[in-house]
């Protein structure tokens, strides 16, 4: 097997280095940036997937925010102070325990999968694309906007979907 060639050093402010660092490395460990299938001349391109966790720096899921521009890749995480990120995906896996997020999408299909165990609401802008959107226990709004956009499960709480075409079964108690 080759040698890997050594990792650049960054240096970052004393308190936010830990933080940032477990965000970054749990993203990459979970598959940011990796396909879901192997490319051949077959089969298009596949989209980067990856999950954000954050159980590292808040084991007790305390209340925080997240706000993600998926076409920009600019992402914020607060929970005693903010962190900020860039994370160029359009499949995510938000598992963040207590972080309540607003999401907005691309003009491409995004799919978004919040944490269904927590509480905390997720504000989903699909943008235009066929985009899909998996909700949690709190209470969600999922805004598809132009497309083919689908609710995969939005669960409990008294959820909102503006602009969804397919809706599965009583996912939304809020439809316009």
């Amino acid at each position: 097997m080759p040698a890997l060639p050594p990792r650049p050093r960054t240096r970052l402010p004393r308190a936010v280095a830990p933080a940032v660092l477990t965000l970054v490395a749990v993203l990459a460990l979970t598959g940011c940036g990796k396909s879901e299938t192997p490319k051949s001349a077959s089969t298009p391109a596949p989209t980067p997937i990856g999950q954000l966790n954050t159980d590292a720096i808040n084991r007790r899921g305390a209340a925080s925010t997240g706000v993600w521009h998926m076409a920009t890749g600019n992402m914020t995480f607060r929970l005693d102070h903010r962190i900020s990120l860039s994370v160029h995906v359009e499949r995510a896996v938000l598992a963040s325990r207590g972080t309540s997020w607003t999401v907005t999408g691309t003009a491409g299909d995004d799919v978004v999968s919040a944490d269904a165990n927590q509480t905390a609401p997720t504000h989903f802008d699909g943008r235009a694309g066929d985009d899909s959107f998996r909700g949690t226990d709190g209470d969600d709004v999922f805004d598809g906007g132009p497309g083919d956009d689908h609710s995969i499960g939005m669960f409990g709480g008294d959820d909102t979907c503006v602009s969804v075409e397919i809706i599965d079964g009583s996912d939304c108690e809020n439809v316009s």
